[in-house]
């Protein structure tokens, strides 16, 4: 696709401008919230990566807990007013999403039917049924997409009824607003700062500046829309648009590896007159069983991105950069301990890649705005993730060993640990194991380095207590 035929496709049809009007009738109702917060972190953060500030877009005060509302409550909003007929429309979808379509629709007057996949959360479910939504499920999202479809177009008798996730111009249009919101936030604090300029300087000295934005990356629908609305609306010349993916569902990172094959395709259909499909897109460049892994960020586990968010990215997106699972969990840690933000774990992708794995041209010096486009997390999970992340920050040990099974013994140990500044977070005593000699038994005892010296010497401390009264136990630090 040539430059020129995007840019008519963007001005025509992702309408961030107009999708700003809509969302912002619909805030002045109370239905959606505009703007979220633009929030400065602590100098904790910028001190650490360098950066001269760093800007957290905290879609997690949004309705819903996250992003996704934008683009439903648009998409619904220009369907029901293009379509009077329509009563109901349906989507797949396994959270934020259904979330999303599930509320718009209850404000605007329509019936809404999703398909979730069994292995949904929980509480997610749940969000979506006080909603109003009907709830069926359905094995996989694969499957809840075609059944979505297949209802929208028989029983509907349209298949625009159907809300795609990502794929479509107007929900790329209303997360586009996201965009629209950074760049008049950070002129309006600038405003601030310096009463005595004028707006249209500032915005002008924004325009040129080189400042970069962190978003994460599903199915790529978020980036889309921010990156027009900066780019192309707001016409920041020199702002780097970053997108950030999982190291084990690389969705994006696959497509890029595919465009060879991409303009191949579409070369051989527009030569018979044709254009290529989403349905041909889509096999091209999704995930294999063996690609499609694990992640604790399952709200950006897409096996396949879209062809109209591909086409935009393409264009307008600087780098896509890829975190682990383990720098995800230390993201939502940081954010719930240094700046007070529960994010999800498919939102705190952009936080982690700034920790961890952004090259310092994206950084050092400049002014970094971090998107945090969700807040659903499940409470075990968050659990989970503080427990770990706490052990690795805070220097937590382990003590464990076969020891004499006798009475006070146990106390013995928790003594020695107590008066070297260790305090105890979990004991453990197993009496089962098979290689036990007679008379003994094997603990395990998790410990927190506490006072103000230096962890490891309060664990050699406790070693060295240990060893004194000829107590064989094993000291190791968690990582």
């Amino acid at each position: 696709m040539n430059a020129g035929t995007l840019d008519e496709i963007i001005t025509g049809k992702v309408t961030i401008v107009d999708a700003n009007k809509v969302l912002n009738e619909a805030a002045k109702e109370g239905k959606i919230v505009i703007p979220t917060p633009l929030i400065k972190t602590s100098d904790f953060f910028t001190k650490k990566t360098g950066a001269r500030n760093i800007y957290l877009k905290c879609e997690t005060f949004q309705r819903t807990g996250s992003f996704k509302i934008r683009g439903a409550y648009y998409k619904l909003f220009k369907l029901r007013s293009q379509n009077p007929s329509c009563s109901e429309v349906t989507a797949a979808s396994a959270g934020n999403h259904a979330q999303g379509v599930a509320l718009s629709a209850q404000m605007l007057d329509l019936d809404a039917t999703i398909f979730v996949p069994k292995n949904a959360p929980a509480f997610k479910l749940h969000a979506i049924g006080d909603y109003g939504a009907t709830v069926i499920e359905v094995e996989s999202l694969f499957d809840g997409i075609k059944q979505a479809k297949r209802r929208a177009k028989k029983q509907l008798g349209h298949e625009d009824f159907f809300i795609h996730p990502f794929d479509d111009y107007d929900i790329i249009a209303g997360q586009g607003t996201i965009g629209l919101e950074i760049f008049e936030q950070i002129v309006a604090e600038r405003l601030k700062e310096n009463p005595e300029k004028k707006r249209e300087e500032l915005e002008r000295s924004l325009k040129d500046e080189e400042f970069t934005v962190i978003v994460p990356v599903g199915g790529g629908g978020l980036i889309a829309g921010i990156a027009i609305a900066l780019k192309k609306v707001c016409k920041c010349k020199r702002v780097k648009i970053v997108g950030v993916q999982t190291t084990a569902v690389p969705s994006m990172a696959k497509a890029r590896t595919k465009e060879a094959a991409i303009k191949k395709a579409s070369t051989q259909k527009e030569q018979k007159g044709g254009r290529l499909s989403d349905e041909e897109f889509k096999k091209i460049v999704e995930l294999s069983d063996d690609e499609f892994g694990f992640t604790i960020a399952d709200g950006i586990k897409i096996r396949a991105i879209g062809r109209r968010t591909f086409e935009i990215y393409q264009n307008y997106v600087d780098d896509l950069v890829m975190v682990s699972d383990r720098q995800i969990a230390g993201a939502i840690y940081n954010l719930l301990v240094r700046e007070k933000i529960v994010a999800e774990a498919a939102a705190a992708v952009s936080f982690a890649a700034l920790l961890s794995v952004l090259e310092e041209q994206y950084v050092k010096g400049k002014n970094v705005i971090v998107v945090i486009s969700g807040g659903n997390i499940d409470l075990n999970l968050l659990v989970w993730t503080l427990i770990q992340q706490h052990s690795r920050e805070c220097y937590t040990f382990r003590i464990e060993g076969e020891v004499e099974d006798r009475p006070g013994m146990l106390a013995d140990v928790c003594h020695i640990i107590a008066e070297n500044e260790g305090g105890i977070i979990q004991v453990h005593e197993d009496r089962m194991r098979s290689e036990l000699n007679p008379g003994k038994m094997f603990i395990s005892i998790y410990v927190e380095a506490l006072g103000k010296r230096e962890p490891a010497a309060i664990s050699n401390d406790i070693r060295a207590a240990l060893e004194e009264i000829h107590y064989d136990l094993k000291v190791t630090r968690l990582e």
